[in-house]
């Protein structure tokens, strides 16, 4: 069964990320699967994106923001009121079975009207899985942007099935020119869509389906709602040993705000190889990866999918992790939030869930 895919881009980041990820899986077969649209106050910055042809412009004027999230915030509601949201349910009444929302927070567009789209497309999309891309700013950029971060943040976490966290202030090079400097996010973004669709559109013995992806984020709530998902490539099956998986681990751990992968609830690994992949390498890498959950004593959900392709020359694992803890800074953020938030609701009645906040 096919897997119906819808991504949007909110504000200036989110936009030309989506834009990148939509002229990036232009090559695959599955590319019809996947609609994108792209949605912003800046009308300049849509006119300029190059693939997405879908877009909204929320505000008459479509002038920007002005980095006011309240602002966004504001058109946001409007569109919603005026109809013009509604450009998201198409014609034909296509049932997504994943919503991937990209936004940068920081901003006006993205922290302000970002949460207010993710709270349509549940609306519009009950049935629908909602993974939210979100971008922490440059090291740079913060201090009176922290609070608008934050805020931004605890309100897609409270929206959203699953998110997935890219921090900028780590995956920057900053030898190359400043359009260039961050296409880290682009390309992290694109792997994580074709990772999905790579495991939902191939058939595999065994076989991984969408409904294992959202088992995954539905288990990760007892942990967190923060999930990691990305791929592991080798040139051949020699290479694939546990201090290179471990090396890999690390550094995609470190470019997308996860402190650890300690207490995960769930782990999918799919194997993309030729045919000749011996099974010891795919326990080699699931056991790498138990190894690094389990260090709280909890061992997590697997699945696992074998995928045979004859053309393909590499071997290449995609693999999704629910349950993923973040920085600690932020995961603080998150908890007094929620804490506050129940507080309201339930009168302080936090003690038998504190625990599972986060």
């Amino acid at each position: 069964m096919e897997t119906k895919v819808m991504i949007v881009g909110v504000g200036g980041a989110g936009c030309n990320i989506a834009d990148r990820v939509d002229a990036g899986i232009n090559p695959y077969p599955y590319k019809n699967n996947v609609r994108t649209v792209a949605i912003n106050t800046d009308r300049q910055s849509l006119i300029n994106l190059k693939s997405v042809k879908d877009h909204i412009t929320l505000g008459k004027r479509g002038r920007g923001a002005g980095s006011d999230p309240e602002k966004g915030r504001e058109l946001a509601i409007k569109a919603w009121e005026n109809g013009d949201l509604d450009m998201l349910k198409f014609t034909d009444e296509i049932d997504y079975d994943l919503i991937i929302v990209i936004a940068g927070l920081g901003g006006g567009t993205g922290t302000g009207a970002g949460p207010v789209i993710v709270n349509y497309l549940k609306e519009a999309f009950p049935e629908s899985t909602i993974l939210s891309v979100l971008i922490l700013p440059d090291s740079d950029e913060y201090g009176e942007k922290t609070e608008m971060v934050n805020r931004g943040l605890v309100e897609f976490y409270k929206l959203s099935d699953s998110l997935l966290l890219i921090d900028n202030s780590k995956i920057v090079d900053r030898t190359k020119p400043l359009a260039q400097a961050y296409d880290y996010a682009n390309e992290f973004t694109k792997e994580v869509v074709i990772t999905i669709l790579d495991i939902c559109e191939r058939y595999g013995n065994p076989n991984i389906d969408f409904a294992d992806i959202q088992t995954v984020f539905r288990r990760s709530r007892e942990s967190s709602r923060f999930a990691f998902i990305s791929s592991l490539e080798f040139p051949t099956e020699d290479m694939i040993t546990e201090d290179e998986i471990r090396k890999k681990l690390l550094d995609l751990k470190q470019k997308t705000a996860i402190h650890t992968f300690m207490e995960a609830t769930s782990l999918i690994v799919a194997s993309f190889h030729s045919g000749n992949l011996p099974s010891q390498k795919v326990m080699e890498l699931v056991e790498t990866l138990k190894s690094e959950i389990t260090r709280g004593g909890r061992a997590p959900y697997v699945k696992r999918g074998d995928y045979i392709d004859p053309n393909q020359k590499t071997v290449k694992f995609g693999i999704i992790i629910g349950g993923v803890q973040v920085d600690p800074k932020i995961a603080d953020v998150i908890s007094r939030s929620l804490e506050r938030f129940l507080g309201e609701e339930n009168e302080g009645n936090l003690e038998g869930n504190k625990g599972r906040l986060i």
